[in-house]
């Protein structure tokens, strides 16, 4: 009689069999695992080593210091606020764009006050369908040095 914890020895026996009967379908089969785990494994070391050890992209290419904007929308809260603020510590000057005039500048005086950058706010809702709007936020930025949006 049989057990569950026979079980794992009964299947490396049966795959074992096949590998003996069958060489080169197994070894084909064996090849393809490994090149799999291997491919994984790399993958895995990648994401980590980008992730946790190596460094940032240097934010200096895309003119942080120098005078160049980023562009934020949803930046009175939230991720966007904090986005806001990240690059402002970078060095960009900040464009922002959110519905409520009054969060928009509480949020530009604290980073100008904080961070030492130029801000600009502009006041739009992106879920209407206003033509004008946009043709407005866009001339808003017209003269504006963008290289973060």
């Amino acid at each position: 009689m049989a057990t569950w914890l026979s079980y794992p020895a009964t299947l490396v026996n049966r795959g074992l069999s096949l590998c003996h009967d069958y060489p080169t379908p197994a070894s084909g089969l064996a090849l393809i695992g490994g090149l799999w785990a291997l491919s994984f494994g790399l993958n895995f070391l990648r994401f980590f080593f980008q992730t946790f050890l190596l460094p940032g992209t240097s934010l200096s290419k895309y003119g942080a210091k120098k005078g160049a904007w980023a562009v934020v929308t949803g930046a009175t809260d939230g991720i966007g606020r904090e986005f806001a603020m990240q690059l402002a510590k970078a060095g960009f000057n900040v464009f922002l764009a959110s519905r409520s005039p009054e969060k928009l500048a509480a949020v530009a005086a604290e980073i100008e006050a904080q961070y030492k950058v130029i801000t600009k706010t502009h006041t739009i809702d992106f879920s209407s369908r206003d033509d004008a709007a946009y043709v407005s936020l866009g001339d808003s930025l017209k003269n504006l040095n963008v290289t973060v949006l």
